[in-house]
């Protein structure tokens, strides 16, 4: 595991927290000294709000965070191993989920059946309520594997009566077949291919034998899901070309040699599948969608 170490480019402080205050703060909730015997603290730092932690990272600040705290460790008899973790406070479950599960990704599986952890490059980025942190190591090696994880096990068990949050909502379990977040990425402010569609989830589903990334968003009202289809059109501009299957009018975009991405709307959601190879392919799989979709918004809503 040998990474680059980076420091945080803030005023760093030294003190380790004892106790935890009434209005206890993301710094409270890091490792100290005696939780992880051998390390010692190096340095600390919290900083709160969107336009600060975006400094640190530019995918925090799109989950709009509420705080974050850092702290670095040494290993005493090896000053050349060094632990790093991040604690970032969210506003909701799902803004938490979110960040995680860009991190994870639609490549990597998760480390446990609940997908509350997912293994880094140099380390373990994890999720617990409307928290996320991140642990990473620098000048470990292989008899160090496990270190990662012990730093992950405290902070897990200093949130755990402290983590708070909803329960994540039904809507992103849309084409989840067993309920479960795994193969799911939130993407709250959109992706590129899709401009102005905030929001979005996109799930990894094997149909047919192949996989597709299958995108999808609720909104307020039929109307709004509609008004939002249009806007993504206009903001396409030329990108987007109106096809016709049935009664639905889905709009097709070409991203490349083989990808095709199929696009519309029904009733409070925007859905349609993102990498069809071919347009024959891609109005299977849409129709097959539009199908699966008019079962369960028909029977929820």
């Amino acid at each position: 595991m040998k990474n680059v170490f980076y420091l945080i480019p803030i005023i760093l402080i030294y003190n380790s927290c004892l106790l935890l205050p009434r209005n206890a703060t993301t710094a409270d909730f890091l490792p100290r000294e005696t939780d992880v015997p051998g390390w010692v603290i190096t340095g600390r730092a919290r900083i709160e709000g969107e336009k600060k932690t975006v400094q640190i990272s530019p995918l925090y600040g799109e989950y709009d965070p509420a705080e974050m705290s850092a702290a670095e460790y040494e290993y005493l008899s090896d000053r050349s191993k060094m632990v790093r973790v991040e604690l970032i406070k969210l506003r909701s479950t799902l803004d938490a989920f979110g960040l995680y599960s860009r991190m994870r990704g639609l490549e990597v599986a998760a480390l446990s059946p609940e997908d509350t952890a997912c293994s880094l490059s140099n380390g373990i980025f994890s999720r617990t309520g409307k928290y996320c942190f991140r642990v990473s190591g620098s000048g470990l090696g292989d008899q160090d594997a496990g270190v990662p994880e012990l730093f992950r096990g405290v902070v897990m068990q200093n949130l755990k009566a402290h983590a708070g949050g909803e329960p994540l909502p039904d809507h992103l379990f849309l084409f989840s077949e067993k309920r479960s977040t795994a193969g799911i990425v939130y993407y709250k402010k959109g992706v590129d291919t899709l401009p102005g569609l905030n929001g979005l989830s996109i799930i990894r589903r094997l149909l047919g034998g192949k996989q597709y990334d299958i995108a999808y968003a609720r909104f307020n009202t039929a109307l709004d899901a509609e008004q939002e289809f249009q806007k993504l059109l206009k903001a396409g501009g030329d990108a987007f070309i109106l096809s016709r299957i049935g009664n639905l009018q889905p709009a097709i975009r070409i991203v490349g040699a083989g990808e095709h991405i199929f696009i519309s709307h029904h009733k409070q959601w925007i859905f349609g599948v993102m990498n069809a190879d071919t347009m024959g392919e891609g109005n299977r799989i849409f129709i097959y969608l539009y199908g699966e979709i008019k079962k369960k918004v028909g029977a929820n809503q």
